[in-house]
């Protein structure tokens, strides 16, 4: 019996990079992050719809904003139309 093999070329999705949408900063990663153990991530997002259990749809809206459009743009912005930021410390 002789077995034969044939390559089948298959098409992947793969992450390449990430781009603020504000100012365009480019990021490698899918956060912010610049060096081994730091951590820098933003997240801006809505999502709505309808949700059964055997099933759901919906929309969902992801802002990409590095860490100094946020910081420097979107906190302040908030804070101008009269949201009080509320700045907690984490650790684990």
């Amino acid at each position: 019996m002789t077995k034969l093999w044939k390559k089948i070329p298959s098409e992947r999705t793969v992450f390449d990079k990430m781009n603020c949408d504000l100012c365009n900063k480019e990021s490698k990663q899918d956060d912010w992050t610049k060096q081994n153990y730091d951590v820098a991530e933003t997240e801006v997002s809505i999502k709505e719809g309808t949700s059964y259990p055997e099933g759901g749809y919906g929309t969902e809206i992801n802002i990409d904003l590095c860490m100094e459009c946020f910081t420097y743009i979107l906190i302040p912005f908030l804070e101008k139309q009269g949201v009080k930021i509320n700045k907690k410390r984490w650790d684990w």
